[in-house]
């Protein structure tokens, strides 16, 4: 029995395959002021930005199905694989992004300032203090899926503390399980171990900010 062999060509022609896409988000902002009437906390201000955004994309593949495997077994192909600009991707998407970022900062007495200040008023000078810089909470839900539509949740934090010493954080949390070789399945991380998430990652960075007091200063002359 004579093997069957798949002929590979290049036609000389143009072609101009188009991929589109389309969304729309829509966000808003959240203040919460909460007051203290001790010495030196006076104020925490919280601030909320959710965002939800809607992207779709069509399913513009060009794979072709037919007997181009090896002995004329069922395979595809498109014809911009050798294409130096690639192929459109396959398959149609319909996603719902959800975001949530919070901010965290407080006003507190600047002692420091009132010390130093020459005036003869008996004013309360204030200075704000950032708590949590950022905290970012980020995932999607693609409604065009069969099955885990859910995308793993990224959470992102980033602080300094002391005005000095500066914290980021990134972790990624996955809602749903994995069989024995480590592959996602539909079935939640919690019916499974009983958490709320899997963590897959997570990066601590922590850096310090060191600058001499006479930095940018010009030098003293003396006559």
């Amino acid at each position: 029995t004579e093997g069957i062999t798949t002929t590979t060509d290049t036609v000389p022609r143009f072609a101009a395959p188009f991929e589109w896409s389309a969304g729309a988000t829509l966000t808003s902002k959240v203040y919460g002021m909460y007051t203290f009437r001790g010495q030196r906390l006076k104020a925490i201000r919280h601030v909320i930005t959710p965002s939800v955004g809607f992207n779709y994309r069509p399913d513009a593949s060009t794979q072709i199905e037919g007997p181009f495997g090896t002995n004329g077994t069922l395979s595809s192909y498109s014809p911009y694989d050798i294409g130096i600009y690639g192929k459109p991707t396959a398959g149609e998407s319909g996603s719902v992004n959800i975001g949530l970022i919070q901010s965290l900062e407080a006003k507190v007495r600047d002692g420091k300032a009132m010390r130093d200040s020459s005036g003869t008023t008996d004013g309360i000078t204030l200075k704000k203090i950032k708590l949590l810089d950022y905290v970012g909470l980020t995932t999607s839900y693609d409604m065009m899926q069969d099955s885990l539509r859910w995308s793993p949740v990224n959470l992102s934090a980033r602080t300094a503390l002391f005005n000095k010493l500066n914290v980021n954080v990134v972790s990624i949390w996955d809602p749903y399980a994995v069989n024995d070789l480590g592959q996602r399945i539909d079935r939640s991380e919690r019916s499974v171990s009983g958490a709320l998430a899997r963590m897959t990652y997570t990066n601590v960075a922590v850096g310090i900010d060191l600058k001499s007091r006479k930095y940018g200063q010009a030098p003293s002359t003396s006559s």
